[in-house]
């Protein structure tokens, strides 16, 4: 994304659909090409926090909205920077009402104090003449805290959570998309008027499939279910009205350790059911319930030895705090050939290295 030009001038709006047009290509396809049919979010949506429901892609008129006002806290903040005395040279003045109504005021500048009318009174005066801001706590203006506070509806999403799993980041884009309702299940497929098959493929009876069926009530993934909570030893309440709600529902019964147990467990399972199903679909395999079992026990060995693996190196490096000028050279592994992770982006990373080799590496 065009960050540095986003800090000194306000993006047109033309240029803002090219750039997230590019943007929706990139997510949905992967190539030029990318039609109204291929989004299985809307743009908007995809845009929102998170915890909003959304999947937490940047709003570029909100990032640059906040990259501006970032000038307008630097004179409030520090009126003697380089910054502040540059303004006062061109225009006699660093007070912001003055400012607006200068005659000769650049567009640059003019955009800028625009947008810090979406901010309202959020900038606010101390007794003793410092400023700070009032939608952080410590007072001091952050660009990231700013695209929160506007992107943000007020609206928590139950399922937010599922972002927080320790899967690889793919199964967390599956997951995220069947909690909003967007897999191309049959039922979807019809809602577009794509031709489709209209009895369900794993179960062979002519109920539509949607994904409360796919995941919960077919009989082929029921079987699957009580396998699961047998082999895991886990409670399972699958009478809920969809997978959602049996994975929320589900997890209040779990404590301590078994709420992470299940997180990746239920990830597992509705992932490898998924997987199955496409194979079926499009590779013309049969519904083969040991083979499932087996793909989601290997699933899970292979998922939780990353997170093992990911909180003795965390531990591990809160123990040992080098000085700077140390150097402790990172450590591979040689079935991953990947340095170990130090956020939760690198563990994805690792995680999806890790869900190539572990089949090798696991007898």
């Amino acid at each position: 994304m065009p960050i540095h030009l986003m800090q000194v001038i306000k993006l047109p709006q033309w240029l803002v659909q090219d750039i997230d047009r590019l943007r929706r290509k990139f997510l949905w396809r992967g190539e030029k090409n990318c039609l109204g049919g291929h989004c299985l979010v809307n743009w908007s949506k995809c845009c929102l926090p998170k915890q909003n429901g959304g999947l937490g892609i940047h709003n570029l008129e909100i990032q640059n909205e906040a990259l501006l006002v970032k000038w307008v806290w630097l004179i409030l903040s520090q009126p003697n920077s380089n910054w502040a005395n540059t303004v006062r040279a061109l225009y006699g003045t660093t007070d912001i009402h003055e400012l607006s109504q200068h005659p000769l005021l650049s567009s640059q500048l003019s955009d800028i104090l625009r947008t810090v009318r979406l901010f309202g009174s959020s900038f606010c005066t101390k007794p003793d003449g410092t400023v700070y801001w009032s939608w952080a706590a410590d007072g001091i203006y952050s660009v990231s805290k700013a695209v929160k506070r506007l992107a943000h509806t007020g609206v928590i999403a139950p399922f937010y959570k599922i972002w927080r799993i320790r899967v690889p980041s793919k199964v967390k884009t599956f997951l995220g998309l069947l909690m909003l309702d967007r897999l191309l299940t049959q039922s979807n497929l019809l809602t577009r008027s794509w031709p489709t098959q209209t009895s369900c493929v794993l179960c062979q009876s002519q109920h539509v499939e949607d994904s409360d069926h796919l995941f919960r009530t077919c009989q082929f993934s029921t079987d699957i279910w009580t396998t699961v909570e047998l082999q895991f030893n886990l409670s399972i309440l699958r009478q809920m009205s969809s997978p959602t709600e049996m994975w929320l529902e589900t997890k209040k019964l779990q404590t301590g350790e078994s709420k992470n147990k299940w997180d990746v467990v239920w990830g597992a399972t509705c992932w490898t059911l998924w997987k199955h199903r496409c194979r079926v679909i499009f590779d013309g395999d049969s519904p083969t319930l040991h083979r499932v079992l087996l793909d989601i026990e290997l699933n899970v060995r292979n998922w939780s030895i990353i997170v093992y693996i990911f909180h003795l190196i965390t531990q591990k490096r809160k123990q040992h705090k080098p000085s700077s000028t140390t150097f402790i050279p990172r450590p591979r592994l040689p079935f991953i050939g990947h340095g170990f992770p130090r956020s939760a982006t690198a563990f994805d990373r690792w995680a999806t290295a890790f869900d190539r080799s572990a089949t090798t590496f696991i007898p």
